[in-house]
């Protein structure tokens, strides 16, 4: 089980750089993605590569899947930001047949419309390195995560530059900035996904207080399973 050290938001914020400037030299920025869905812990990954990469002048790729399922804030959102920031975003499209069973078999459903398509477009893009703003707070399955994972199929690198991070080091870091973020948040959300899988935090019986309460609890006992296949 992981232990965290105590660190100050300060010290995580650099930690973090430096390992993303660690990894420009290491991996062709070219061929360096950030996994960006939208939400606030890949968006706040996504403002620390920039600055690594606006010093160096070198684009900044960031990887998208859209599963069709997404909320309209979170597609505006990132639209929005990729302008604004001059993101070079690659979306790939699910696209499963008419009758396909949304979320019914919700591991299932993730493999075909979000992990097959991550790795068809790890193969399009050419990535070598996927940045991934996981937590090691997150959930259980992620408390162990190493910083960074080789994945073969297709061959690339997974980093997680965010890991020692907290979900209030991520609010702090975007009110510090003033860096803009989904207005889903505003309206009490605290972890975003797929609508049919997005389950808003008033709606929730009992005491789970967890940051992903809202996401549906048959997907997430699966996490560590999915995650092995290729989820992020």
């Amino acid at each position: 089980m992981h232990t965290p050290t105590v660190k100050s938001l300060a010290e995580k914020i650099s930690a973090s750089l430096h390992l993303l400037s660690r990894l420009s030299k290491e991996f062709s920025p070219a061929h360096t993605r950030v996994a960006w869905t939208g939400g606030k812990d890949s968006t706040v990954l996504l403002h620390l590569w920039l600055q690594v990469c606006t010093p160096i002048q070198v684009p900044a790729l960031a990887l998208a899947v859209d599963t069709g399922c997404k909320f309209q804030e979170t597609l505006e959102f990132r639209s929005r930001m990729q302008k604004e920031w001059k993101v070079d975003c690659h979306v790939i499209h699910s696209t499963p047949a008419p009758d396909y069973p949304i979320a019914r078999d919700k591991p299932k459903c993730c493999l075909d419309l979000k992990v097959k398509p991550l790795k068809q477009a790890i193969c399009d893009t050419e990535t070598n390195l996927l940045l991934v703003g996981l937590r090691h707070d997150e959930h259980p399955s992620r408390s162990r995560l190493p910083e960074t994972e080789l994945y073969t199929e297709p061959e690339h690198t997974r980093a997680y530059p965010l890991l020692d991070w907290t979900e209030m080091d991520i609010w702090a870091y975007i009110m510090d900035t003033r860096m803009p973020y989904c207005s889903l948040y505003d309206q009490g959300y605290r972890s975003l996904g797929c609508m049919p899988c997005t389950t808003h935090p008033d709606t929730i019986s009992g005491s789970d207080t967890n940051e992903r309460a809202g996401r549906a609890w048959d997907k997430e006992k699966h996490l560590e399973q999915l995650h092995s296949l290729g989820y992020f």
